[in-house]
């Protein structure tokens, strides 16, 4: 039961992280996006 529950945490910390690492690159992507069409 232990061994699951510490699973289910690194799961949850780990997907954690990847959501704000997608984050990180969505507003990169958005802030490119918006330079791209000032420039036309």
């Amino acid at each position: 039961m232990i061994s699951l529950r510490l699973i289910f945490l690194v799961f949850i910390i780990s997907s954690s992280a990847i959501a704000q690492k997608d984050y990180k690159l969505w507003l990169q992507y958005d802030q490119i996006t918006n330079a791209t069409l000032a420039s036309e």
